[in-house]
């Protein structure tokens, strides 16, 4: 994962684990639950670039190729560290629980062998983004992407919300197109930058409650694609000229695709948290 500053005393989460599937299930189950979380494929490296002193606590693989588990524990069984350990595992055995605590650890999680889904990826190696893995920089990247569409439905929203309820006339002579569409009716324009007001919302604070992000996003994205249909529909029945739908796309179709982008990457997240919270319960 991409380094990121943390301030002091903000507890942490360090995950060690092979396989590359799991480790980006459970990075997108603790962003989901804006928890900070550092994921490594290794104990070297999670020796190499992690702050073990910081407050949080280590999720450690039994099961590892360069390292044990329960060696890596012992290592770690230092004054300075003070970090809890939790045991994953998906080849449990019973002489596991004594060599558990042997160096007192936590707890240890039983979980499934990963099944495969939709690709590998490789997540940490080290503390600087750019030597990170390429699969992790396109993850990066891509959600940046989304959260950058919804930011502009946020903006384009909000803009359009205060316009329409502050200057409802001005508005209606500022956008290209909207005096041909009727006479002009403050009360209408009104109602219509009240929803506006709302789809902001929406967005805004589905970006910051991932639990209610699906359920917000779906509903404002769901009134924008109505917008852009109905859009069609003039041009459809004569009513409006094909060129119209070039010049409102920035603000109507774009919103519309934006919305879609970003719900169905909300689904996406909510997914991979699903299944690795339904893998630590196996």
């Amino acid at each position: 994962m991409p380094n990121r500053t943390v301030p002091p005393g903000v507890a942490r989460v360090f995950t060690v684990d092979q396989d590359e599937e799991t480790q980006f299930s459970l990075l997108n189950l603790f962003q989901l639950a804006n928890i900070d979380c550092r994921s490594f494929g290794t104990c070297p490296d999670l020796f190499d670039a992690a702050d073990l002193k910081a407050p949080g606590c280590l999720l450690l693989d039994t099961n590892l190729q360069d390292i044990n588990g329960f060696d890596a524990q012992q290592r770690l069984a230092t004054p300075r560290f003070s970090l809890p350990i939790v045991f994953m595992t998906g080849n449990a055995t019973i002489p596991m629980p004594v060599e558990r605590e042997k160096v007192r650890s936590n707890s240890s999680l039983l979980r499934s062998e990963p099944k495969p889904s939709f690709g590998k990826f490789r997540l940490c190696r080290g503390d600087n983004f750019f030597g990170s893995q390429p699969k992790e920089i396109e993850m990066q990247i891509f959600r940046y992407f989304t959260l950058a569409m919804v930011w502009f439905n946020v903006v384009l929203a909000g803009w359009l919300s205060i316009h329409m309820l502050y200057d409802p006339e001005g508005w209606y002579y500022f956008v290209p197109g909207v005096t041909d569409t009727g006479f002009y009716n403050q009360h209408f324009i009104r109602d219509i930058g009240i929803i506006q007001g709302f789809i902001a919302l929406a967005f805004a604070i589905g970006t910051f409650k991932p639990d209610r992000r699906i359920e917000l996003w779906t509903a404002a994205t769901l009134w924008l694609i109505a917008h852009a249909c109905f859009h069609m529909w003039e041009v459809a029945v004569g009513i409006c000229s094909a060129s119209v739908l070039l010049r409102d796309f920035p603000a109507v179709s774009l919103p519309a695709l934006f919305g879609i982008a970003g719900t169905l990457w909300a689904c996406a997240q909510s997914k991979a948290a699903g299944r690795s919270l339904a893998t630590a319960n196996l």
